[in-house]
């Protein structure tokens, strides 16, 4: 690798942490990548030591200029604390995330919510390039979602733009990991979709789709219907070029995506029900961390 200082993504999943390279020339390019599973111990400094040891086996080859992190909660940007992180045990209100990792490292550290990163990264380098306005949705451990305007990530007023999971769609539905009952992310996530499939993963409960089991697709039918009425009523408000879908639900590919898009024609209303593409996303599991990488520049 050159001397040109590189910038690390990681993306701090649920279940696994992703962390990438990128170095730059004429365009990002991902020269390093690793996956560890994320401590799930309720100890938000094993988190920490986790993040800052990946980084530390990415950077070996040369200088690393910032490190971006793509959270799966809610964060204060000014202060760098967290306030909610709901599908990773351990007390993580008003956690010092951002310092603890600029302590550990030595480098500059920007946080960025992990489906925002996800947008930036399908709009810049994958399936959403040269689209003005793109939006992002992440399905697996939660639901998420991201804003991409020419280029850039619209984070709103206080950084949460694009939260498509924590939507409510029942009133008095399922309590959510964010404290509120009936969110679109209580209703569709994978862990989810498996129980009503009565499956212990949701890749078992494709496996069981594909194989006729009408349980399965009955699950699948109702997780794609909240999902289809969620994403309708972020389409309305946004009306974007593109819908871009990630996360581990996406892997299933038109097996996920062609009840979604019934789902979406069937809910949606203020645009045309065919002209907004949904597609999967291109860059794999890593497209959180790449994203992060690039958000350190924005």
């Amino acid at each position: 690798m050159s001397e040109q200082p590189a910038l690390v993504g990681l993306d701090l999943g649920g279940t696994a942490l992703k962390a990438v390279l990128i170095s730059f020339g004429d365009a990002p390019t991902v020269v390093g990548s690793e996956v560890v599973e994320t401590p799930r111990t309720g100890e938000p400094d094993l988190v920490v030591a986790t993040l800052v040891a990946t980084v530390d086996r990415l950077a070996v080859d040369g200088p690393v200029a910032a490190v971006g992190v793509g959270v799966p909660g809610q964060f204060d940007a000014a202060g760098g604390t967290l306030r909610a992180l709901p599908n990773v045990p351990g007390p993580w209100e008003g956690y010092p995330l951002r310092d603890r990792l600029t302590a550990g490292l030595g480098l500059p550290v920007h946080l960025v919510n992990d489906s925002q990163a996800f947008t930036l990264a399908e709009a810049t380098l994958g399936a959403a390039v040269g689209r003005r306005i793109v939006l992002g949705m992440t399905l697996g451990t939660g639901v998420g979602g991201g804003v991409v305007i020419e280029g850039r990530i619209h984070r709103g007023a206080h950084g949460s733009a694009g939260e498509i999971g924590h939507q409510v769609i029942t009133a008095n539905g399922p309590v959510c990991g964010c404290g509120r009952r009936g969110c679109l992310e209580a209703m569709a996530r994978s862990a989810v979709f498996a129980a009503l499939a009565r499956k212990e993963t949701a890749a078992e409960a494709f496996d069981a789709v594909r194989a006729g089991d009408r349980r399965a697709a009955e699950a699948l039918e109702m997780v794609t219907e909240y999902l289809g009425v969620g994403l309708a009523n972020v389409i309305a408000v946004v009306d974007p070029d593109i819908v871009v879908v990630g996360g581990g639900l996406a892997l299933a590919g038109d097996l996920l995506l062609d009840p979604l898009r019934a789902a979406v024609r069937r809910n949606v209303s203020v645009v045309p029900p065919d002209s907004t593409p949904i597609v999967a996303g291109t860059l794999g599991m890593t497209a959180g961390a790449i994203g992060a990488a690039l958000a350190c520049s924005h």
